[in-house]
């Protein structure tokens, strides 16, 4: 029987995101995997991609692509416009980090009472009381989870053990019948009541930026912001000018910036940010792995395979 040939961008950034040689060479016996930056790649007998970060234009160069796996959740760098027409599955490793993406929110939540993330001299007990403002505890907080997945979930779970006032932003209004889900109108009148936000919101034309000045502006004086959502969805340039204004207010994000943001932020000493590792965990490449051959399988026999998402809100397989 003839091998699959299996493309993948798993080979840049730190090494906890490239694929081990260990798993590559599993995969060799069971499939031809090319990696995106080597030469004499078969373009037109590329039948899957797994990766993250795949683009449109990437499209158009794998004449014979029939699946692409996503080894994070975010299918945001394809579009329905440039993909229709082609028969292709799109699925995505949702559910596989959610616990993962949960603990690191989490540690960002307890450090909301204690602020130890923002000082880089622990024992300095002076600089530590300058800010002992920002440290009071909060009885019964009220919490604002935008975005309502697996995380979401998780989260609430989690967050309630601390005797915490929850509640959920929806995009879909099949879920606004449960308790504490509300609508982006609800959401908006009462988004100054809220003590901590807690971003999960995926990359899409509705969210782009919606994190912005007008968002910003009406939040509370020391509200805590945690930003664990795409990137795509805070303007940082406004994010930058509320740090600025508002010294009592902390930020967490994990995420990747820009250098030229990355200057301005790490001089804001109420800003906290880790490097996009909410998704990786010790056993990350084993059931990453373990995952994509199932599908694989599923592939080869032409079953249902796990995970299928809609781009854009659209089906095209």
């Amino acid at each position: 029987m003839t091998k699959i040939n299996v493309v993948t961008d798993f080979i840049y950034g730190s090494a906890i995101f490239r694929l081990p040689r260990f798993y590559k060479n599993k995969l060799n016996k069971i499939c031809n995997i090319y990696e995106v930056n080597q030469k004499n790649i078969p373009y037109d007998k590329i039948e899957i991609y797994w990766g993250t970060r795949i683009k449109d234009d990437d499209i158009k160069k794998f004449l014979n692509l029939k699946w692409v796996h996503f080894g994070s959740v975010g299918t945001d760098k394809l579009s329905y416009k440039n993909l229709k027409g082609r028969k292709i599955y799109i699925t995505n490793s949702k559910k596989l980090n959610s616990l993962s993406v949960t603990e690191l929110i989490m540690e960002f939540f307890l450090d909301t009472k204690k602020k130890l993330l923002f000082f880089k001299n622990f024992s300095n007990r002076k600089n530590y009381e300058k800010y002992f403002q920002m440290n009071k505890k909060r009885i019964k907080e009220k919490i604002l989870i935008l975005g309502y997945g697996n995380i979401a979930k998780k989260l609430e779970k989690n967050l309630k053990f601390y005797n915490n006032q929850i509640n959920i932003y929806s995009s879909r209004s099949s879920n606004l019948k449960k308790k504490n889900l509300i609508s982006l109108k609800t959401c908006k009148k009462s988004i100054n009541s809220y003590n901590t936000i807690i971003n999960l919101l995926p990359n899409n034309k509705k969210n782009k930026k919606i994190l912005d000045i007008n968002f910003f502006n009406n939040l509370k004086p020391n509200v805590n912001l945690i930003l664990v959502g795409r990137i795509e969805t805070i303007n940082l340039i406004d994010l930058y000018k509320f740090l600025l204004l508002r010294k009592n207010s902390s930020v967490y994000l994990d995420g990747i910036l820009e250098s030229k943001y990355l200057k301005k932020f790490r001089k804001i000493k109420n800003f906290f940010i880790s490097p996009h590792i909410g998704g990786y965990y010790s056993n990350y490449w084993h059931d990453q792995f373990n995952f994509f051959r199932e599908n694989l399988i599923r592939f080869n026999n032409r079953t249902t395979l796990k995970n299928l998402v809609k781009i854009n809100n659209q089906n095209f397989k």
